[in-house]
């Protein structure tokens, strides 16, 4: 497990984790519990919440939690929140420990797209009547974390992640599917409109 890297996707996922009341801000007080949690201490908790709490508005959105530059930080803290919450096996892991965790989420992932994409809503719409912050629509929030370079359009892997960071794990046959039902224009990309197109089709932007 010394070489699992933590995607985009994982860290938003550790975000919205954290945010014990899910209003899609991260407290300083969230912060430092799942902080302190995993190993740091109350000093380098706050110095790392500072330094992501740029504007010092004293909570972090996703886009401070995603900012470049600050990387590989978000990368160690989310693998380390992983292993401490989530189920992740950690350097001691025996082999077998780790095959029957990648076993586990093997099952765990959707295997009909229509069913993952009707659980990306059904989140996206939790989580935005919750949202106190950003632009209120985690589907937008979600789409502009994981476009990292801001380039507009996700790649299938870029995709991948985003339905994880809306808490959906996709099988490989979903991955199959993906881009032919999300690439509306075939150019190997998906851009926003074609992503909440396929997510509401029937509204390009969602409801608060």
């Amino acid at each position: 497990m010394q070489t699992f890297k933590a995607t985009r996707g994982h860290a938003l996922m550790v975000f919205h984790d954290m945010d014990r009341d899910k209003n899609g801000k991260l407290t300083r007080s969230e912060f430092e519990d799942g902080a302190l949690a995993v190993g740091y201490s109350l000093s380098q908790a706050n110095t790392l919440f500072n330094k992501f709490d740029r504007g010092g508005k004293g909570y972090l959105k996703p886009s401070d939690w995603g900012v470049l530059g600050l990387g590989k930080i978000v990368e160690r803290f989310s693998v380390s929140y992983m292993q401490k919450f989530l189920g992740l096996p950690d350097i001691t892991a025996t082999p077998e420990q780790v095959k029957r965790y990648w076993h586990t989420q093997e099952l765990r992932s959707v295997r009909s797209l229509p069913a993952a994409i009707n659980m990306c809503r059904a989140h996206a719409l939790a989580r935005a009547s919750r949202s106190s912050q950003s632009t209120g629509d985690p589907v937008f929030d979600t789409f502009r974390f994981i476009d990292q370079d801001n380039s507009g359009g996700l790649s299938l892997t870029e995709l991948r992640d985003a339905f994880h960071a809306m808490g959906v794990s996709i099988s490989q046959n979903v991955m199959d599917q993906i881009m032919s039902i999300f690439d509306k224009d075939k150019n190997g990309t998906v851009n926003y409109y074609e992503f909440t197109q396929t997510m509401f089709p029937r509204s390009q932007k969602m409801g608060r």
